[in-house]
């Protein structure tokens, strides 16, 4: 069971989190401030749904801070970009 979930969190970090991370590092550092989750969606290539769910797994990682959040959890954008989620980006 350990090795299924392994794969499954290598699969949502290369498939998901990565890219939607990388967009944010690449978004911040062209403009820091607020970084829309639209925008994340547009460099990304993701669409909003997967977006959101990458998000909410990425906001706990001290990789940014979440700028707002819907009655409905849809974080509404992040900012605050910080050398960890750089680093995560690099490696």
């Amino acid at each position: 069971m350990a090795g299924g979930t392994l794969c499954t969190m290598s699969y949502y970090w290369s498939d998901r989190d990565l890219p939607v991370l990388t967009a944010i590092v690449q978004l911040y550092g062209d403009n820091p401030g607020v970084v829309s989750t639209e925008a994340i969606q547009q460099v990304s290539g993701l669409d909003q749904a997967t977006v959101q769910k990458a998000l909410r797994s990425l906001r706990h990682s001290d990789y940014f801070e979440v700028t707002g959040e819907t009655l409905v959890g849809s974080i509404d954008g992040v900012c605050r970009v910080t050398e960890k989620a750089r680093r995560a980006v690099r490696s």
